[in-house]
C-alpha cells in the first residue's frame, strides 16, 4: 500500500514513458518519493519487456484470415449445392428404378438375345452374323443399366 499519493504521479509517469521529462517535472522526481518510485518501476518494467524476443513462429494474421475467410465460402457453397445434390441422387434412383422396370418389361426379348448370344458363342463362331440381335433394345437396356449401376457406385464411394 501506498502511504502517500501525489498528483503529480500521471504526468511523470507519461512523460517517462514518451522520453519528454521536462525539467520541472525532474526536480519533482528527486524531491517526491512515490514519484521517483513510480519511475524507477516504469523504467524497470520496460527493459524487461524489451529482453523479451519477439515471436517468431506466429502465424500471419492476414494468412488466417484469408483461409477463415475461404473456409466460409467453401461451407456456403456446400449449403448452397445440396439440394442439386439431393436432385442427382433422385434422377440417378429413378433412372435406375426405369431401367429396371423397362428391362423387366422386356425381359422376354433380352432372355431369347441372351440364349441366342450363348448358343453362338458355344458353336464357336457359326452364324455369328445371326447372334447379333435384331431389337437395339436390350443393348440399350444393358448400357443403360451399366450406366446407373456405375453412378451409384460412384455416388456411394463420393459422399
Amino acid at each position: 500500500m501506498r502511504d502517500r499519493i501525489c498528483t503529480l504521479e500521471e504526468d511523470v509517469l507519461e512523460a517517462s514513458r514518451s522520453g519528454s521529462m521536462t525539467e520541472e517535472l525532474s526536480r519533482h522526481v528527486a524531491i517526491c518519493r512515490t514519484c521517483s518510485d513510480a519511475v524507477s518501476i516504469e523504467r524497470l518494467l520496460q527493459s524487461a519487456a524489451r529482453a523479451i524476443p519477439e515471436p517468431s513462429g506466429m502465424p500471419d494474421p492476414g494468412r488466417i484470415w484469408l483461409q477463415a475467410k475461404q473456409q466460409r465460402l467453401l461451407e456456403a457453397a456446400d449449403r448452397a449445392t445440396r439440394p442439386i445434390r439431393a436432385a442427382e441422387k433422385i434422377a440417378v434412383g429413378a433412372g435406375a428404378v426405369g431401367l429396371a422396370v423397362g428391362t423387366a418389361m422386356s425381359w422376354t426379348t433380352v432372355r431369347s438375345w441372351l440364349g441366342q448370344a450363348v448358343t453362338s458363342f458355344t458353336s464357336l463362331g457359326a452364324g455369328a452374323d445371326s447372334a447379333l440381335p435384331t431389337n437395339p433394345i436390350p443393348i440399350i437396356a444393358g448400357t443403360l443399366l451399366f450406366l446407373v449401376l456405375f453412378g451409384l457406385y460412384s455416388e456411394l464411394v463420393e459422399g
